[in-house]
């Protein structure tokens, strides 16, 4: 369980985030390699396949500090999933491990949760995300990290999604029909930061063709070489000017023009993409 991983953790007195796992005995260099294993295996989740009426891209690329930015999704059917989405305050090795730690305790969460429902009923995701954040918040604390994160839940009979945002980067949402993105930001703080924050869903309506675009801080706080902040509001310019695109060409662009921006200015932390577009306009 997540909460034996943080105690752990915690027994080992590994607080800095470039220090070897010492507690397994491995160096520097193991360490890098067993953090790189620990993104691509317990990190990085796998997309849905073959959801109807939906397309959807994920990338992330790693930093040369392994970090801590997860993603995955959970299939009830083709219709109605769940993607989540994080981020672990820091780098290296623990905050791979908390992240997959974190990533760990919604699953066990939802299981946990939906096992108390009636038939045919789904999980609540507020339910979820503060059974969570019960769970981990005073392990976090002790370590002194936090983790952003955003859950979401989609209903494509209904065409909308709820969603729960615990701090994370502000989601964009290119509406289709108007032609323009916008902003999906909640109030709540990130997990593990106040024990007495209680988080509550939102539910936006969805159209046909609309795209929803979800990254970690590495994306919007990437300088040029001015000391500028890429920033949320070019991030949002660009998915307009490239909407027709399909998800994974859309975040290739979004990519190249961050790339771009950057050109010897500062890229120092892992970039993730999880492109949703909700239709099949060209």
């Amino acid at each position: 369980m997540v909460s034996e991983l943080f105690d752990r953790i915690l027994e080992s007195h590994i607080l800095d985030d470039d220090a070897p796992f010492r507690d397994i005995h491995v160096d520097r260099r193991k360490d890098a390699v067993l953090g790189s294993k620990i993104q691509h295996t317990l990190l990085w989740g796998q997309l849905p396949e073959n959801l109807d009426n939906v397309q959807i891209s994920a990338q992330t690329i790693a930093s040369q500090s392994v970090g801590g930015d997860f993603f995955d999704f959970i299939r009830y059917d083709n219709f109605h999933w769940d993607m989540m989405i994080g981020d672990v305050m820091g780098k290296g090795g623990i905050a791979a491990l908390l992240g997959a730690g974190t990533k760990s305790e919604f699953f066990r969460t939802v299981g946990q949760v939906s096992y108390g429902c009636a038939a045919g009923v789904l999980p609540d995701i507020a339910t979820i995300v503060n059974t969570v954040h019960s769970q981990i918040c005073g392990k976090l604390i002790e370590l002194s990290r936090f983790v952003t994160a955003c859950y979401v839940r989609f209903n494509l009979e209904k065409m909308q999604i709820e969603l729960v945002d615990c701090g994370h980067t502000k989601t964009v949402h290119y509406r289709h029909r108007e032609k323009r993105c916008d902003f999906l930001k909640g109030e709540h703080s990130p997990l593990g930061f106040d024990p007495q924050e209680v988080y509550e869903k939102t539910t936006i309506d969805l159209g046909d063709g609309d795209i929803l675009f979800f990254y970690s801080d590495g994306i919007t706080e990437a300088v040029n070489t001015g000391g500028d902040m890429y920033g949320a509001e070019r991030l949002a310019r660009v998915i307009e000017a490239n909407a027709d695109l399909e998800p994974e060409n859309l975040t290739r662009r979004v990519h190249q023009d961050l790339t771009d921006y950057a050109l010897d200015g500062t890229v120092d932390d892992d970039l993730t993409y999880v492109t949703i577009k909700i239709g099949n306009r060209e």
